[in-house]
């Protein structure tokens, strides 16, 4: 791109210097000529700068909103393994805090988030269940809680890889 405008410039010299008339000068001819594209040249470059510029803050205060999310989710899951259960009223507030997950992330992430809520609402479930049975019902519920509970300590590992694309920056 360069060499196309230096070429193109050394030739709108060539015939600059071509028609002046020899009394004139020449020097004077070709500043004045050549100072309109190279102003055109540091404009569009300086555009390009800016835009580059403006890209890599979207980027990092994209960023800034995304890991916010993942640390929601990674706070939440965390919390539901240590308690074995997810308290009343803490699902709700995961619900308000990972609604916008959508607006900053993919359709996949924002489906992962509402698996993990209504995961969430299941170990809730089958925990709150499990105290209020006895014999074989109470085998069934507990191997159907321990199931979504080893799902929660999966997630926690994977966690980094479902939302590590989203997270790298590029510098």
């Amino acid at each position: 791109m360069i060499l196309m405008v230096v070429f193109i410039l050394g030739i709108a010299t060539g015939l600059l210097i071509a028609i002046v008339p020899q009394n004139f000068n020449w020097i004077t001819a070709l500043l004045s000529a050549l100072f309109t594209p190279i102003v055109a040249i540091l404009g569009a470059w300086i555009a390009w700068a800016q835009w580059k510029i403006n890209q890599k803050r979207l980027q990092h205060e994209l960023f800034d909103r995304r890991i916010k999310l993942y640390q929601i989710v990674a706070a939440y899951i965390a919390n539901a393994i240590s308690l074995g259960t997810v308290e009343k009223g803490e699902e709700y507030q995961f619900l308000r805090n990972t609604k916008h997950s959508i607006f900053i992330f993919n359709k996949e992430i924002s489906d992962y988030v509402d698996q993990v809520y209504k995961k969430s609402i299941d170990l809730q479930f089958l925990s709150n269940r499990q105290n209020q049975l006895q014999g074989k019902a109470l085998e069934e519920v507990s191997e159907k809680r321990q199931n979504v509970f080893k799902w929660f300590s999966d997630e926690l590992n994977n966690l980094p890889k479902k939302f590590e694309t989203f997270l790298k920056l590029e510098l």
